[in-house]
C-alpha cells in the first residue's frame, strides 16, 4: 500500500479503485457507492444492480436517494462481482472494509481522501482544473443531459434526484431495470 501511486503491474482492487469507477458509471455519491455492502448487490429482472439504501455503516441523503443502480458492463468485465463474491466469502459487512470509519466524525470517503488526492494530482499534472470524485456525479448527469433518448425522469432514477414537482414524487413509479440498464449502458467507458 505505501507504494500505491507508484507505476506497476499490481492493482490493489479496494475501495479507492472500485469506488470511482461505481461512481463513473452511476453518477452515484461517494458515501453511496463507498458504503455498499456485499448484500447490496442483487439481480433483478436478472439483470445485476446494487441497491443504495440505508444499511449498517451509512444511510443515504434523501428519500429520492434510495434505488437500484444497474451495474455497467465495464464493470463487471473489470470483476467486480468477482470482488463482491470474495467480500461474501469472507463475511465481510461492507465491500470496501479498509474503508469502514474508525470513529463516529469519519465517512468512508474520509478514509480515501488523502489517497485519492494524491491521485488527482499525480495523474492529472497537479489538478488544475481541481476535479474531486464529486466530479464523477456531474460528468454522469452531463453527459446523460445531452443524450436526447434519456427522459429527464430515467436520470433523476438513476442519480437519486426528486422529482420536478409534488406530483412526480407522488405518483411516478420506478423506472424499470431494464430501461435503466440501457441508459448506463449509455454511459461511455472510462478507459
Amino acid at each position: 500500500m505505501s507504494r500505491r501511486h507508484e507505476r506497476g503491474n499490481i492493482v490493489q482492487a479496494d475501495g479507492l479503485y472500485w469506488g470511482p469507477i461505481l461512481a463513473g458509471y452511476s453518477g452515484a455519491r461517494r458515501e453511496e457507492v463507498l458504503g455498499l455492502e456485499p448484500r447490496d448487490v442483487v439481480s433483478v429482472d436478472g439483470i445485476p444492480c446494487y441497491h443504495i439504501r440505508d444499511n449498517m455503516h451509512r444511510g443515504v441523503k434523501t428519500f429520492s436517494s434510495e434505488r437500484l443502480v444497474p451495474i455497467h458492463e465495464h464493470l463487471i468485465e473489470l470483476g467486480f462481482l468477482t470482488h463482491v463474491e470474495e467480500m461474501c466469502q469472507r463475511g465481510a459487512t461492507s465491500l470496501f472494509p479498509e474503508l469502514i470509519a474508525t470513529n463516529e466524525s469519519q465517512s468512508f470517503g474520509d478514509k480515501i481522501y488523502y489517497n485519492w488526492a494524491k491521485a488527482l494530482v499525480l495523474q492529472l499534472d497537479g489538478n488544475p482544473r481541481e476535479l474531486c470524485f464529486h466530479s464523477f456525479r456531474h460528468y454522469a448527469i452531463a453527459h446523460l443531459k445531452e443524450l436526447p433518448e434519456v427522459s429527464e425522469k430515467q436520470r433523476r432514477d438513476l442519480v437519486g434526484h426528486s422529482g420536478g414537482d409534488v406530483h412526480d414524487e407522488q405518483y411516478d413509479v420506478a423506472t424499470s431495470m431494464s430501461v435503466m440498464s440501457s441508459v448506463v449502458a449509455k454511459l461511455p467507458r472510462l478507459f
